[in-house]
Order: structure tokens, then C-alpha cells, then sequence
């Protein structure tokens, strides 16, 4: 008998059906952290961007500091280099000098200085020589001429527009680097024809 009662609850206790109210599932919304403007900081190419010139000059765009390549007097080459990446010293050097460099300013319309220097090793000084010169631009390249009538005796100097390697050619007031070892002065200039090739740094 009770086993009978026994099994009676058993059966009745399963054939119930328990409810459980829970409260509905609220679902948080998903915050996103605030988004923060961070300042804009220049390219490397923009930072050192020069300011428009005030001026509206055929060749705007060759303003800039040139690695002299070589330096050629009376047909012997006193100084080359070869402008590779991390390539500082220079090929052929009877001069004793380093950072032999040129650099290009706008000073009006079509008007420029060329401005050359060097270190030199000997005397740890650092010479420098300025030319006026005025500049028209052509088709391939521009053109340089002096900007005063007297001076030396040949001058060409051209620019070229895709690579931007520049020529001079000089005769009668070129520079003149002593040789290394010579002690003459560092600002002579000689009657010797003297060419000089330099290209972007």
C-alpha cells in the first residue's frame, strides 16, 4: 500500500508543470568610447614646405639646397661625388674639403642668389660665394645669366626641369679651392674654366 501511495505522488508530482516568471532579458545597449580628434601633424613632405613667394617666378620650383656633384677646373675633375643615401664622403677629393653645397634664394621676380659652400677640413672654416643671377624658364630646362653686365668672361648655367640637376660653366671669375696642402686663399678666383654639376640634397 505504500508502495502504491508512494508511487501515486510520484506520478503526480511529475505530471505538474512548474512555471517560474523570471523578468524579461534587458539588453544593455552597447556604448561606444567617445571618438577624440587627435591634431593633425604635418607629413614630413608638408613640414618643411616653403610660403608661397610673393612672387609669380618661372621657375618657382627650384628653390631648395644642392649637393654639389662635381667640380671640374681646366678639365681636371678636384672634387665628385656620388649622391646616394647615406653616402657622405666624396669620390675624388684633391681639396680637402666636405659638404661642398649650393644653395638657390629668390630675391624678386625671376631674380636669385646662388650661394656655394663648403667645410674645409684643414682650416675649419667655411667659405662662402654668392652670384646675382636672373632665370628664364624654356622648354626642357631653365636658364641662368648674371644679373650684372661685367663679371667673367663665359657664363652658362642651366637647370634641368625633370631631374633638376644643375650646370655652370664659368670662365674669367670662377671659384678656385686651393688644392689640399696649398696655402693660398679660400676666396680666389681663377681665369681657368671651372664647371660645376650639383642635384637636390
Amino acid at each position: 500500500m505504500n508502495k502504491l501511495l508512494l508511487l501515486a505522488l510520484l506520478t503526480t508530482l511529475l505530471g505538474c508543470r512548474i512555471e517560474i516568471n523570471l523578468p524579461p532579458a534587458q539588453v544593455q545597449p552597447v556604448i561606444s568610447p567617445p571618438v577624440t580628434s587627435l591634431p593633425v601633424t604635418p607629413t614630413p613632405g608638408q613640414q618643411n614646405q616653403r610660403p608661397q613667394s610673393k612672387y609669380q617666378s618661372a621657375t618657382g620650383d627650384v628653390l631648395d639646397r644642392y649637393i654639389v656633384t662635381a667640380y671640374i677646373v681646366g678639365g681636371d675633375t678636384l672634387y665628385s661625388r656620388t649622391p646616394t643615401p647615406g653616402n657622405y664622403r666624396p669620390g675624388i677629393n684633391k681639396l680637402d674639403i666636405n659638404n661642398f653645397a649650393l644653395l638657390i634664394e629668390e630675391t624678386g621676380k625671376d631674380q636669385y642668389t646662388l650661394t656655394y659652400s663648403y667645410y674645409h677640413n684643414k682650416t675649419a672654416l667655411v667659405p662662402r660665394f654668392t652670384r646675382a643671377v636672373s632665370a628664364r624658364a624654356l622648354d626642357y630646362l631653365y636658364e641662368f645669366t648674371l644679373a650684372t653686365a661685367s663679371g667673367p668672361t663665359v657664363y652658362e648655367s642651366t637647370m634641368r626641369r625633370s631631374s633638376r640637376v644643375f650646370y655652370e660653366k664659368i670662365k674669367g671669375g670662377g671659384i678656385a679651392i686651393p688644392l689640399a696642402g696649398a696655402s693660398g686663399p679660400l676666396d680666389q678666383l681663377t681665369d681657368k674654366e671651372v664647371i660645376i654639376v650639383a642635384m637636390p640634397q
